[in-house]
């Protein structure tokens, strides 16, 4: 496989739907650093009260701007006074309505959670529901841990987004005393952007350093 450059990927990437395979968030949280370097408008859907106390934190040492970032919040309750907008379980629906009427980048964080709410059935059909009606002007990065899903949702998720990233550790015979990760492009239906591995580092700030 040839090598990749994440910038040059994540501009190819725009207007287009990615998932973000990840075994450890530590590296997978760099990715989502170089996403929003270039994209500081964005909406960034939390599916979960802890999956938004974390990306809060997470964001505050990025050290880039986060003004423009519009959070959405999904919860118990329903309400985040410190949300842009918010929605509980039991109004999945309303919400799905609502992010279908948003444009522009979309980043999906914790929505694996709602497997355990909502169960595995009504949890695939919410997704294909959001996907079907999303406005021909969004896109979406979601972050997902590797292990929340069997091969067969793996397969499910494919049908679901254009482009699926794979972000692993990399074993201890090639790190050489160094925390070492790939980032591999598994699947993708843009010609563009053609399956490829690149290795990087995690720098401070959680910055992307090509090895």
């Amino acid at each position: 496989m040839e090598e990749i450059d994440i910038r040059n990927v994540i501009r190819l990437l725009e207007g287009y739907r990615t998932s973000v395979l990840y075994d450890s968030m530590y590296p997978a949280l760099s990715i989502m650093k170089s996403l929003l370097e270039n994209y500081r408008t964005a909406h960034i859907v939390s599916f979960s009260n802890s999956a938004f106390r974390t990306l809060k934190i997470v964001l505050s040492s990025f050290k880039i701007e986060t003004s423009n970032l519009k959070h959405i919040v999904i919860n118990k309750t329903g309400e985040c006074e410190e949300a842009y907008a918010s929605f509980s379980y039991e109004d999945l629906e309303d919400c799905v309505t609502f992010l279908s009427k948003l444009k522009g980048l979309m980043v999906f964080y914790g929505n694996w959670i709602l497997k355990k709410i909502v169960g595995d059935d009504e949890y695939w059909r919410l997704g294909f529901e959001i996907f079907d009606l999303l406005d021909p002007d969004a896109w979406v990065f979601s972050f997902l841990p590797e292990k929340a899903y069997s091969p067969y949702e793996r397969s499910l998720l494919s049908m679901l987004y254009d482009v699926t990233m794979i972000v692993k550790k990399v074993g201890e015979p090639y790190m050489f005393g160094e925390e070492v990760y790939s980032l591999e492009i598994f699947e993708s239906i843009i010609k563009e952007v053609l399956p490829g591995t690149i290795y990087f580092k995690v720098g401070k700030e959680y910055s992307f350093i090509p090895r």
